[in-house]
């Protein structure tokens, strides 16, 4: 490795260090005060930086929740991936799934103010986004392995053998996306009104659930 390839290895480090001490820093303040209520000064001061210094990280507090949102996906992804090599059959682990993802739904997510978020959010900033890319490479990977499962199931016999994988994966992959957007306004539709967040997701899954025999 020459002295330039050095050079630059040691600026995408230091790079990647201060957007993780940025991250933090926005972490904890979303946690605490809101994502709404919490300013890009806020978190150049909690971060330690000067606040036109996070400019040179991210383009805008949009873009810093983006890249924790991703966090937490890449997580709930690792935790897939365990959950699909461990010894158990797929219902039991379609089953892990569930609980994993109400996790990540209704306290990871919402403990950051993500739902704030995403009733303002638009499709044009995400593509706009330099994390654009990285959120397709992780809705690849999840609908990988959740067809892994759907495979595995049907070997075992206890899924459906008419089912096809891929678009089973797509499926379960679509809808819980879709429980994310819609919890983002979900106080504001009546026809919920008597179900709580959990309640609802626990519905949801236990439709998802009939793809088993």
């Amino acid at each position: 490795m020459n002295e330039i390839d050095n050079k630059t290895e040691r600026k995408n480090r230091e790079k990647e260090f201060k957007q993780k001490i940025i991250l933090q820093a926005a972490k904890q303040l979303f946690e605490v005060k809101g994502y709404n209520n919490t300013t890009l000064a806020d978190i150049a001061t909690e971060a330690g930086f000067a606040k036109g210094t996070l400019y040179l990280y991210f383009k805008n507090k949009s873009e810093i929740i983006l890249y924790l949102i991703l966090e937490l996906k890449e997580d709930f992804s690792i935790e897939l991936d365990n959950i699909l090599n461990s010894k158990t059959d797929s219902r039991a682990k379609f089953k892990m799934i569930q609980n994993s993802f109400s996790d990540l739904v209704l306290y990871k997510i919402e403990k950051i103010g993500v739902y704030d978020f995403l009733k303002d959010i638009t499709f044009k900033e995400l593509e706009q986004s330099t994390i654009g890319e990285k959120f397709c490479e992780y809705e690849s990977g999840v609908i990988s392995l959740f067809k892994k499962i759907v495979i595995q199931g049907k070997k075992e016999g206890i899924i459906d053998p008419n089912l096809d994988p891929q678009s089973t994966a797509i499926l379960l992959d679509t809808l819980m996306e879709g429980v994310i957007h819609k919890f983002a306004t979900y106080d504001k539709i009546p026809l919920y009104e008597n179900l709580t967040k959990k309640e609802f997701l626990n519905k949801i899954f236990s439709l998802l659930a009939r793809i088993f025999k």
